[in-house]
């Protein structure tokens, strides 16, 4: 056995040759990190352009912040300034930018008043003043004793106009000639009504007294009274029926006839021969004085 031990750990003259190379350089590579640092100098970096990037960064992000709490801090100095104010009766729509100031107004304020004017805007009354922005209650409590605003020509118009009684407009309309729309101008009168009284006017081929209005559909006395001073029937053509030449169906779609009244006329003209005044009609027993006054104003003869 131990023969066998020695036999194992029994070197010749290569090996040991070998294992003593074998050590060396494990023991190289351990301690060459260590021999490297001390025999060689790192490089040192310039980090100061980094630093100054850094910096600039920085001071620019801030540069925002810092400015808004300068222009607080001017604002505030503003508002709490005392402003001189010197005091003389003035016109604010008329006055320049120098009198403003001259009167204690900052230059910022002025802008505005200036704006508002070269955009048209007046000032009516004093109360006007101090409505501007910029303009503090404490301001406009010691400049309005001064403010001078003289009323113009349209302003005594108005007051006048406010003095004197409501007159309301006084309506014509023709009867004959108005389209739904300007009827509808008249009290109490709708589409509906409107729309009845033209299609009523159609039909009878106008309308040649303003009385004929209450045999409108749905037209009642009231309503008529309220109308009536406001209307008129012109001077419009009323379509005219030629009692010798007219069928019987043309005269039964005029309102104030029937099939039995229509019918009766022309038969007339058939057995006596053509008609030479309107008044024969009175000779038709159907025909009665109130139907006669109503039908012959859209009668002729020719």
């Amino acid at each position: 056995m131990l023969t066998k031990l020695r036999d194992f750990f029994n070197f010749n003259a290569t090996e040991r040759n070998g294992i003593i190379v074998l050590f060396i350089l494990i023991v190289l590579i351990a301690f060459l990190p260590r021999i490297y640092r001390l025999i060689s100098k790192p490089d040192e970096m310039d980090l100061s352009a980094f630093q100054a990037e850094i910096k600039a960064f920085d001071k620019q992000a801030q540069a925002p912040a810092e400015k808004e709490y300068h222009e607080q801090v001017r604002r505030v100095a503003i508002d709490k300034e005392d402003i001189a104010i010197h005091l003389t009766p003035f016109d604010p729509n008329l006055i320049g930018a120098k009198e403003w100031n001259a009167l204690g107004l900052k230059d910022w304020q002025v802008r505005i008043i200036m704006n508002y004017r070269l955009k048209g805007g007046k000032f009516r009354s004093k109360e006007d003043v101090g409505k501007i922005y910029g303009i503090k209650p404490e301001l406009y409590k010691k400049l309005e004793p001064f403010i001078r605003i003289p009323i113009d020509t349209i302003s005594k118009q108005n007051a006048l106009q406010k003095k004197l009684p409501f007159i309301p407009k006084k309506l014509c309309i023709d009867i004959n000639s108005a389209d739904t729309t300007a009827l509808q101008e008249l009290k109490g009168i709708g589409p509906a009504f409107a729309r009845r009284i033209v299609k009523y006017r159609d039909l009878l081929g106008g309308y040649y007294k303003v009385e004929q209005l209450l045999e409108v559909y749905g037209f009642d006395q009231e309503r008529y009274r309220l109308i009536a001073p406001d209307c008129n029937v012109g001077k419009g053509p009323i379509r005219l029926m030629n009692l010798n030449t007219v069928s019987t169906a043309d005269l039964r779609k005029h309102p104030y006839l029937n099939y039995s009244l229509a019918k009766a006329i022309v038969d007339a003209r058939i057995t006596r021969g053509h008609y030479n005044s309107i008044d024969e009609l009175k000779m038709i027993p159907q025909i009665t004085d109130e139907l006669f006054e109503k039908i012959h104003n859209y009668l002729i003869i020719e």
